[in-house]
């Protein structure tokens, strides 16, 4: 099967991803460039997340004018969950020493 091109809605951290799976992994059925684009677009998020911490800080105040974690950690933390949770389906090797294992289905 040749080489399927990224999205174009994916920014470059997800279409290195991207490129970097299907160079590694052969991938036959639909579902996978499906499960594929997910994981791209959860990397994009927490590079997103990123920058805005990066550009407010840590902490924001609440409405009461109180510190309290910023916004984007919470999406981030949600984002890697989800990032780990799709490559574990697709029986991804995020060790690159790892050889990749065979999926059962």
């Amino acid at each position: 099967m040749t080489p399927k091109k990224p999205p174009k809605h994916l920014n470059s951290t997800g279409r290195a991803f991207w490129r970097a799976t299907l160079a590694e992994y052969d991938f036959e059925k639909s579902h996978d460039f499906q499960l594929l684009e997910q994981a791209a677009e959860c990397l994009d998020r927490i590079e997103q997340c990123r920058a805005a911490v990066l550009k407010d800080g840590l902490f924001q105040n609440d409405r009461y004018g109180r510190p309290c974690e910023h916004d984007a950690l919470k999406v981030e933390r949600a984002q890697k969950k989800l990032f780990l949770s799709i490559t574990r389906e697709m029986g991804l090797s995020l060790d690159r020493q790892e050889p990749q294992k065979r999926r059962l289905y």
